[in-house]
Formats: structure tokens, sequence, C-alpha cells
């Protein structure tokens, strides 16, 4: 039997073209030359044209100012290039008015946000003046790190009638419905700095727009498509939930979409709780968002305001192809789709589905049937480990940098090393460095090091290194080890002290949070032996702290940045460092092993390596593990949480 076969790779070919508009001329809405059509509101920031390009910048005790078209605009597409200076918020305006009776002649409206700080929130949704966030990336990794400091950076935004979308550099960010506002002006912001005296700078260039672009389906053909379906009955929901009625699928041709949603979960009575399911199969083109909206009609009233599914990404690479189809199912639930396809003559054949999160795996076998596989299955006696490295003393700190490499150190030598998967040549990156341990490279492309031998934490951005935490209340740091940066841009650190202690200020060995804007280090942890390795689940809303000290991993909710609460024994288990999968499988370095527990605390799998291993970081579906003297990888059946 074949189980949800084809709709994947119906949705890699069809959702590509998802975006194809009509013959409607572009425009440009700044000539390069002058600021022609444009007026300034707010604030008194400067507004210059140097080569070809809007300059902006701040001035100190002056509101967020913004510079705004003449005309206003409904419907419409903008594509524009900004570059930011890494300290300076920003935003781009649309659908943004000021009228004399709203709060004095505020500009208010939906903002596209430029946020160059660590927290990345770059192309989400900020209501300007009026709500606030409307879609933040608090759990997107993929959109966070998707922006490009001190570089120019492509956004584009689509807003056709209630539904906005936007990308950043390509990577699809923000599908959002809102029915507020439907016209309004389009507006450059430099955000107010308050009494900072030193000036900041954002530019825009290649400014342009075209109005009423034209979906690709008709809202009503689509309409017409879904009138006959029965998914949303409750009554089916619990069918498929209890195993009594199982969707099934051939593959379709690549003119079909079949859209399903996995791992519902209803009560026996009563309405749809929890993450929600639904199914749709028809021919022809759609719009994904819009034709979630529609089926989420009718489910549950909390959701009419639709679901967030994001483009299918497909990546060929000759004779192979693998894709991720994101979707967001608001206040319920996040995931991933995965799929792999393999060429089979001209066209390509399925060979692999996954849904993160659920139990949904399949694989395609030898005889040609679709097996479902474990999906906590970890590691197969098909992978081998893999020595990518050697000759060093005591390798730590794992971290997978914006150009795709591997970074890690040896922390005795006191050296930064960087691995290149696309070579497998070793390099060094930095020396003196401090005896770093754990590393992080954050969305606005900074390394955060833990040095440990100085007692701090550094932040490099190219050549520039800034110290951001050295002590809590002036008692010095024991010494910095592993760290993890939470989805508003803080960062969660481990200070254990191993080795001569005689120097240390504070007898606690605790765990910290340095919050985005870095002015303060807060204890969040006091009551462990000797914490080291901790990791964020996927969702960001429980962090995993290790305390080989007492031999145990402790889980933390996580209601707010910077706050732990309901602590709870995770696995009788200690670690030096830690890696988590998509499906929140948590991934531990100790005795000599790799070993995997499931979200629920349960051992899944182990893997003996020849050393033993210190840390690992999953990056795709390949493990890289810093082992004493060696630098090692081994291939999984998991996928790693995407940057």
């Amino acid at each position: 039997m074949r189980y949800f076969v084809g709709f994947f790779l119906a949705l890699a070919f069809s959702l590509a073209t998802t975006c194809a508009f009509g013959q409607t001329e572009w425009r440009e809405l700044f000539n390069g030359e002058n600021l022609d059509g444009w007026v300034q509101r707010g604030g008194e920031a400067s507004y210059e044209v140097e080569n070809g390009e809007i300059v902006g910048t701040s001035v100190p005790a002056t509101p967020n100012s913004f510079l705004c078209t003449e005309q206003s605009f409904g419907n419409f597409e903008l594509e524009l290039e900004f570059k930011v200076h890494p300290e300076l918020n920003s935003g781009i305006q649309f659908r943004s008015n000021s009228f004399p009776e709203f709060k004095n002649g505020r500009v208010h409206g939906y903002q596209c946000e430029i946020d160059p700080s660590p927290r990345g929130y770059t192309a989400g949704i900020y209501d300007e003046g009026r709500r606030g966030w409307l879609f933040s990336l608090e759990e997107d990794v993929t959109a966070r790190y998707a922006f490009k400091q001190d570089d120019w950076n492509h956004v584009r935004i689509l807003a056709i009638d209630e539904q906005i979308q936007t990308w950043l550099n390509g990577v699809p960010v923000t599908n959002l419905i809102d029915d507020m506002t439907s016209e309004g002006f389009i507006a450059l912001q430099v955000h107010g700095v308050g009494n900072r005296q030193d000036p900041l700078w954002v530019k825009w260039r290649n400014i342009r727009i075209r109005e009423n672009p034209e979906p690709a389906t008709d809202i009503r053909d689509l309409k017409r498509m879904i009138a006959g379906a029965t998914a949303m009955d409750p009554d089916v929901f619990r069918e498929i939930a209890q195993g009594e009625a199982v969707p099934e699928f051939n593959i379709v041709d690549n003119k079909s979409l079949t859209l399903m949603l996995l791992n519902f979960r209803i009560p026996e009575e009563g309405e749809p709780s929890g993450p929600v399911d639904f199914f749709f199969e028809g021919d022809g083109l759609v719009n994904p968002a819009e034709l979630a909206r529609e089926i989420t009609r009718g489910v549950e009233a909390t959701m009419v305001h639709a679901n967030r599914i994001d483009e299918v990404l497909f990546q060929e690479t000759g004779e192979t192809a693998r894709g991720r189809f994101s979707f967001t199912v608001p206040g319920l639930y996040r995931g991933q789709a995965e799929f792999k396809a393999r060429k089979a003559g001209a066209d390509w054949e399925l060979t692999e589905i996954h849904m993160p999160h659920s139990d949904i795996h399949i694989v395609l076998a030898e005889n040609g049937d679709w097996q479902v596989a474990r999906n906590d299955a970890v590691f197969d006696s098909r992978f081998l480990i893999k020595q990518l490295a050697e000759g060093f003393q005591f390798t730590e700190g794992p971290a997978v940098g914006p150009d795709g490499r591997i970074y890690f150190n040896d922390i005795p030598n006191q050296r930064t090393h960087v691995f290149d998967p696309s070579s497998g040549e070793t390099s060094v990156f930095r020396e003196e460095t401090g005896r770093a341990n754990g590393l992080f490279w954050t969305p606005n492309d900074e390394l955060i090091s833990c040095e440990g031998g100085n007692r701090r934490i550094t932040a490099r951005f190219g050549d520039e290194e800034t110290v951001i935490a050295t002590d809590l209340d002036d008692l010095n740091l024991n010494s910095p080890n592993d760290l993890a940066l939470d989805s508003a841009g803080g960062l969660f650190f481990t200070d254990p002290r191993y080795g001569n202690r005689d120097d240390m200020d504070m007898e606690i060995e605790g765990v910290y949070y340095l919050g985005r804007r870095r002015n303060k280090v807060e204890r969040v942890v006091d009551d462990m032996v000797r914490p080291n390795g901790l990791v964020f689940s996927p969702d960001f809303k429980t962090l995993y702290i290790a305390d080989p000290g007492s031999n145990q991993t402790f889980a933390y909710d996580v209601p707010e940045p910077g706050k732990l609460q309901n602590k709870r024994l995770f696995a009788e288990i200690g670690s030096d460092g830690m890696s988590i999968d998509q499906n929140g499988n948590v991934y531990f370095t100790t005795e000599g092993c790799v070993i995997v527990y499931s979200a629920d605390g349960e051992e899944l799998d182990r893997l003996k390596f020849p050393e033993a291993p210190a840390n690992c970081l999953l990056v795709g579906n390949t493990l890289y593990v810093t082992a004493r003297t060696g630098f090692y990888s081994v291939e999984t059946l998991q996928q790693g949480i995407e940057q």
C-alpha cells in the first residue's frame, strides 16, 4: 500500500509557480537622484541621496522617523535592497497612514522589520503604533538566519487583499492574514536612538513596485475545488486520529496538488484541540495560504485566521533532490515536512517522506513498496564514522557558520579551527582564543565564544571583537563553558569550573542569562553541581541543561526571554555537550558515546566513537563530533535544526 505518496513532489513543482503573476508593469519608487515623490513624517532623522541610494541617518532625541511615499497603495508587490548599521533597528512601512485624529498624526501600520540584532526578526511583521508584533520569527530559525550583516539584503513584500507575505534574500518569512488596513503609503523608517550621539545609518536602493498583482489561481476556483471537502467534519477527523480511516493516495502527476498536515489529536468528544490535521486533494495550482485559510474554516473558531504555509524549498543535486515544506497552525502547531527524490528517467521518483514532530516517516523499500520507518531511529549500520581531522589536544564547541562551514575549538592549543564540508579541508580560523570552549553563530553573523581561560564571553564580527560578559555583580565568572541563543536574541550560558579552583570568586557554579541588549548578566540557575552542556528544544519553549557533576540533565520551561521555570529531571545522565534534531531528540556526549534521548526522556540510540566525544552538532543529517584529539562525523536518519 502506498501511503501519503506524491503530495510533497507535487508541492515542490506547483507551489514554485503559485506566485506567478500577470504582466503588471514594474515602476521605480525612487529615481536614484532625489526624493521627489517622498515626504518625511515623525522624527527628524536625516534622509539624503548618495550614490543612487537613500541614506537615513539617526539623530539624538527624536522619535521614529519615516520617509513616506506621497502615493498610497493597496494590493502590490514591492522589492528593494537595504543595508543597515549593526546597531540600528529599522523597517519598511506599508499600508501605513498618518491621520490627525490618530495619536496626533503618528505614523501607524504594517512594518516589515529590519532587525540586525542577534534576535534576527528581519522581514517579520510589526504593527507600528498599534498592536505590536503580528508575525515574529520566534520559532523560525531558517528565516532568522537569512539576514546578511554588513551587506545588501533583498526584501520582497507581497500584499493582496488581507494576505501579506514577505521574503528575505529569497527565504520565505511571513505569510499573514490580516484585514485591519487595506491601503496606505510605503515608508522607510529610521528608528529613534534616544540620546545616542554617534550617527547610525540605514541605506535603501533599487526600490520598485507593481500594483494589483494577480495570484496564479482565482480564489473562486479554489472555493469550488474544496466545496465538496468533508475532511473538516470532526467525526472524520476523529476516525483518522483513531486509525479507523487511513488516507491513501497514489502518486499524482505534477499538475495536481495534495496537501496534508498531520500529527492530529482530537478528544473523544467536544471540539478539536491541539495540533489539527486536514487533508485535501484537487487539480490545479493554488495559493497555499488561501487554501489553508479556506480549509480551516469551520474546524474551530480560533483557526479562522489561517495557517502559514511557506513555499516548498526544492534543491536538486545531480541525480537526487530534497525539499522542505514549512507550515504553521497559529497557536497550535508549527513544523516542517520533508521529502527526498531521485531521478527516474526524465522524471523524479519520491524516495522518502518525513514529518518531524509526528509519527510519519515513510521510505521507499527496495521492492518498490512504501514502508513506515521508525521516526525515532537515529543511527544506521550503513553509516560509518568518519575522521575528518586529527592531531588536536582536546576539541570542543562545534558551531555552524553563515558560510556552512563547521567551527570548533582545540582548547589547550588555544585555536579555533574551521572545517569546510565542500572541500573536506580543516584550517586555523583564530589563535590565542583564551582557551575558548563553546561557540555559537548568531543570525547577525556574530561568533560568540565562551573564553574559559579568560573568564569571559566575547562576540566577534569580522576582525572586531567585543567583550560582552565578564562578571556578576563585580564577581568574576568562573569559566564560561557552553551557550545557547534564545528566540529573542538573548544568551543562556553555563559557568562551571574544572581544574584549579583557587581563584574562584563565586562558590556557585551556575547558569546565566545575557539579554539581547547585553547590558546585564543574571543568574537563572544556582542549584546544580557543575552545569555544562545546554540546548533548546526546536520550539524554544524548553531548555535542557546537563549537570555532569550530578550525572543528571534537567528540562526547564522558558515562558519568556531569560526566565526558567518548572525544573524537572529529564535524564539520569550528564553531558559535556548537547545537540538536538527536528523531532526534539536530544544528543548527549558521554560514556564514550553519543547517546540520543527522545523528547519524552527515553533512550533511543547510542553510538560508540573511537575517542570519547566531548560535544556534537547536527547539521542537516550529518552529526559532527568533537572527540579529544580528533574531529569526526557520521550520517544519521534525523535532521538538525536549520540555520
